[in-house]
């Protein structure tokens, strides 16, 4: 009786111990309901957490239902011709939406941009690849300073793609110093409108035929302030082309080309039979809406 009491120690011993009992091998039938009540015990436990959970996500959820939550602002990435240091960031974001309206090939001829904040002489300067700024005139003069000035660079700009000519048209009878200007160049059909060369005006050519006095001045500043009364007073522009034309020459020119520039903004100045001294110091609405001019 002893040893078979031992062996039924050792055998129940066995079957407690052993992981292979557990794991694969049928246990006896009051302890396989033992098992399945646990397991019962165990998911219902599972079910009321997760029920927990949802409950709590729900009253999340009707919490913040009545609260928007605002967009991260997105930083706004200016062009490099503009992102310097030494420009205030207002003027940066002038020139910078002026820029990404404007032709893309003739603003690739841009190469200098400068913002001088020390009242120099003169508001404006412009050459081939470089534009020169006064920082302490009012914005929106500055804007259309700007625009100006940008008629000079894309007017005397190399690139064909711009406003630029090939030598191989031959040379025309304009040049801007010592540069000559050649027949192909699309400068050279504005120019010809009002002026025998880059100095002189037609024998035919009247006040009236220059959108400001400044205009006619002499060639460049005809086609620069010419820009600028077409993209800043465009319907005073229209208004007067319909009666002279000259006027409606330039307009037509424009248009071919600097599609689009027109529609950012909305003149307020008023053709009274007086021509205007200077574009850049009437008055406007700044508008600029989704249209980009391409070429």
């Amino acid at each position: 009786m002893r040893t078979k009491f031992l062996l039924l120690i050792g055998l129940l011993l066995c079957n407690v111990a052993s992981p292979q009992t557990l794991q694969g091998t049928s246990l006896p039938q009051q302890a396989e309901a033992a098992s399945v009540k646990t397991q019962e015990k165990q998911q219902k436990t599972y079910f009321i957490a997760t029920n927990a959970q949802r409950r709590l996500v729900a009253r999340m959820r009707r919490a913040s239902a009545g609260t928007q939550v605002k967009p991260t602002p997105r930083i706004r990435s200016f062009l490099p011709i503009v992102d310097q240091e030494n420009i205030e960031l207002k003027h940066k974001q002038i020139a910078d939406e002026v820029l990404r309206l404007m032709p893309t090939e003739c603003v690739k001829t841009l190469r200098n941009f400068y913002v001088r904040y020390n009242n120099p002489a003169q508001r404006g300067l412009a050459g081939k690849n470089t534009l020169i700024l006064s920082g302490n005139v009012p914005d929106a003069e500055f804007r259309a300073l700007l625009i100006h000035e940008l008629g000079h660079v894309f007017d005397l700009s190399d690139a064909t793609a711009c406003l630029g000519g090939t030598s191989a048209s031959g040379k025309s009878r304009f040049r801007d110093g010592n540069d000559l200007m050649f027949n192909d160049d699309p400068s050279v059909d504005f120019y010809s409108i009002s002026w025998a060369n880059e100095k002189t005006k037609r024998a035919d050519a009247r006040a009236e035929d220059f959108v400001t006095g400044y205009a006619a001045t002499d060639t460049f500043e005809d086609l620069a302030e010419s820009f600028a009364y077409f993209a800043l007073q465009n319907g005073t522009f229209r208004e007067r082309a319909k009666s002279n034309t000259a006027l409606a020459e330039k307009y037509q020119w424009l248009s071919a080309q600097f599609p689009g520039i027109e529609r950012n903004a909305v003149g307020q100045s008023q053709w009274n039979g007086t021509v205007p001294w200077d574009a850049t110091k009437l008055a406007y609405d700044w508008q600029p809406n989704a249209y980009i001019a391409r070429k």
